[in-house]
C-alpha cells in the first residue's frame, strides 16, 4: 500500500501530496514517489545534442521529429523527449 503523507504526534513528517514528479519528467533509470505515494520509474531519455537521430520514414516524419526536438531544447542545449512522445508523433 502506497503512503503519500505521514503525520505523527500532530506534525506532518512527510507530505508528497503536492509533488509533481511523473515518469515523463524523471530521467530514465531514476526512481521517485509520486503524489499518490506510488513508486515512479523515470522515462525521460537524454542524448548529447551532437548525437545523430535516424528516423525511419519519409521527410515529413523526420520534420515532425525535428520540430518536436526543437521544442524540447532548453537553455543548456539538452534535449529531453520520451519514447512515448516520439511514438505519439506517428499515431
Amino acid at each position: 500500500m502506497a503512503v503519500n503523507k505521514v503525520d505523527y504526534a500532530g506534525r506532518t513528517l512527510i507530505d508528497l501530496t503536492s509533488d509533481t514528479v511523473t515518469a515523463n519528467n524523471l530521467l530514465s533509470g531514476a526512481t521517485a514517489h509520486g503524489a499518490n505515494g506510488e513508486v515512479i520509474f523515470g522515462a525521460v531519455v537524454t542524448a548529447d545534442i551532437d548525437d545523430t537521430l535516424t528516423v525511419a520514414g519519409d521527410a515529413a516524419d523526420a520534420k515532425a521529429v525535428g520540430d518536436a526536438l526543437d521544442n524540447k531544447v532548453d537553455t543548456s542545449s539538452m534535449v529531453a523527449i520520451t519514447a512515448a512522445e516520439i511514438d505519439a508523433l506517428f499515431t
